[in-house]
């Protein structure tokens, strides 16, 4: 996705071993600052995982508070995406 302000979002779910998860979360901003976040979550033995986020973007004042939950059962993935502007955003895999 690229916008005005070239933002670039990549998310990868790399299952590594049985019960163990590593999620890779990188966040592109350009074009004046790159900043780049990187961040690596290993998860092991539960079928429920809950993890919130929040990560702090700036830039000519701009403020963006990404709220994130990852709820992990068996086989399946619920990916749910929350924003400030957009408490409705829902992605269900």
């Amino acid at each position: 996705m690229i916008v005005d302000r070239m933002l670039m979002i990549v998310d990868r779910i790399l299952i590594t071993q049985v019960n163990m998860l590593l999620i890779v979360d990188r966040i592109l901003i350009a074009p004046l600052n790159m900043l780049l976040i990187v961040d690596r979550i290993l998860v092991a033995p539960l079928n429920m995982l809950l993890i919130h986020d929040r990560i702090l973007l700036s830039g000519l004042n701009m403020l963006l508070i990404v709220d994130r939950i990852l709820m992990i059962h068996d086989r399946m993935l619920l990916y749910r995406p929350t924003m400030l502007h957009d408490r409705n955003a829902e992605l269900l895999y």
